[in-house]
């Protein structure tokens, strides 16, 4: 069990609200001093800046305690709960660094507030799949590699680094046509969130330039992630190139067309070749490399996920009716036609949580069911199956489906009917 610690968490938020006065809207126009709640995910006990309006926290010196309802998932995010608006905060991770805790608060505040300045949360399933293909994950971490560069340089070696990571992100682009689109969503989310939080707390150029260039070992999957990277590095080269950038920025806009507008570079004719070329300032070949033996080792794990979740027997749940979730975007793991493999999530359903702790489940290409293997445990006290379990809620139960070997969800009133 790990209780809150409300020293730290007094420092953590005075730190965060000191941060905030000093920035004052300068980024967004608007204060991000957003309430905050840090949650323990064992106990579900929360230590709050704020009391709510509804009575569901109780004074305690200057925070405010309480426990989290059980059907609200668990996750560092922005989220309405207990008469307003909160930041949410995962005890167990919040970083020790003070700058890294403000970095993380101010990045989940910019969510906080997005709507507010015209950048609505996402509604798609759209998950940048191509990032994990083999040329998809090449040139994205070519792409980084130049960006990198670009934000530890100035003057004429930054616009050239500048071009190389356009021209990159140009080629991948080129190659998969839903690219354009599905990275913009993730980067005016992700990106622009990340981006706030590395203003707001301060970190140095070289900082940033030092985490874009170990990118690859900071996520092991980069569809649902790239944009931490990528996001902070664009921002700041737009602030050097064009210092109003953000009070025009739309959701509609992409970072990279801004930045090329704003440095007038122009993308070579021939794009793939000169792509390259340049490649070779930035090691292309051995990471060529790198990325065939990933590919490699990858097809042996993708064969087992497919052997676990589509071709053996398995549990299959509907994904319908104010469904949530919690899970860790560095893990995604596409698995073609068949849909998206999530390692480790909670699922919050009116059927009750699914807690998938290793393994992996299984979600469709449209997002309307999840599969995980066939359950070892079936009672109508507990649910469970090799790395994960289930908790039902009042009125329904699981059953053998018409196929023998696998298992579904039946409302009570239909179990008894079959």
């Amino acid at each position: 069990m790990n209780a809150i610690h409300h020293p730290k968490v007094r420092q953590v938020f005075d730190q965060f609200s000191r941060a905030c006065s000093a920035e004052a809207g300068a980024l967004w126009g608007i204060s991000l001093l957003a309430p905050v709640i840090l949650v323990d995910r064992e106990t579900r006990e929360v230590v709050a800046s704020h009391s709510g309006p509804e009575g569901q926290l109780s004074p305690e010196e200057s925070l405010f305690v309480g426990h989290i309802p059980a059907d609200l998932p668990i996750a560092n995010t922005a989220l309405d709960w207990a008469g307003m608006r909160w930041v949410m905060i995962v005890w167990q991770l919040l970083p020790d660094d003070p700058r890294d805790a403000v970095w993380l608060l101010a990045h989940e505040a910019f969510h906080w507030a997005q709507e507010r300045l015209g950048f609505p949360s996402p509604n798609t399933t759209e998950i940048n799949a191509h990032l994990d293909d083999l040329e998809g994950r090449y040139w994205i971490q070519l792409e980084w590699l130049a960006l990198a560069k670009a934000v530890a340089a100035s003057g004429v070696p930054r616009r050239r680094a500048v071009a190389d990571a356009l021209l990159f992100r140009h080629l991948r682009r080129a190659l998969y046509p839903l690219a354009a689109v599905e990275e913009r969503v993730m980067e005016m989310h992700e990106g622009l969130a990340e981006y706030t939080g590395v203003k707001l707390a301060g970190i140095a150029e070289s900082d940033v330039a030092q985490e874009t260039e170990n990118g690859p070992t900071r996520f092991p999957s980069f569809m649902q992630s790239f944009a931490y990277i990528s996001g902070p590095a664009y921002g700041l080269l737009l602030d050097a190139a064009n210092e109003g950038w953000r009070a025009e920025v739309k959701s509609s806009n992409d970072l990279g067309c801004l930045l090329q507008n704003a440095l007038k570079i122009e993308i070579p004719t021939d794009a793939h070749r000169a792509a390259r070329l340049r490649a070779r300032r930035y090691k292309g070949d051995e990471l060529w490399q790198r990325e065939l033996t990933r590919k490699e080792q990858q097809e042996t794990q993708l064969a087992e996920y497919r052997a676990r979740l589509v071709d053996g027997p398995v549990l299959v749940l509907p994904l319908a009716g104010g469904v949530r979730y919690s899970y860790d975007p560095r893990l995604v793991i596409p698995l073609k036609e068949a849909g998206t493999v999530f390692p480790v999530i909670r699922v919050i359903a009116p059927w009750g949580t699914l807690e998938m702790t290793e393994g992996g489940l299984l979600v469709d290409s449209g997002w309307e069911t999840v599969r995980v293997p066939a359950p070892t445990v079936v009672s109508e006290e507990k649910v469970g199956g090799d790395g994960w379990k289930l908790h039902l809620a009042s009125g329904w139960v699981v059953r053998r489906a018409e196929h023998p070997d696998h298992w579904r969800l039946f409302r009570i009133e239909s179990a008894a009917g079959k």
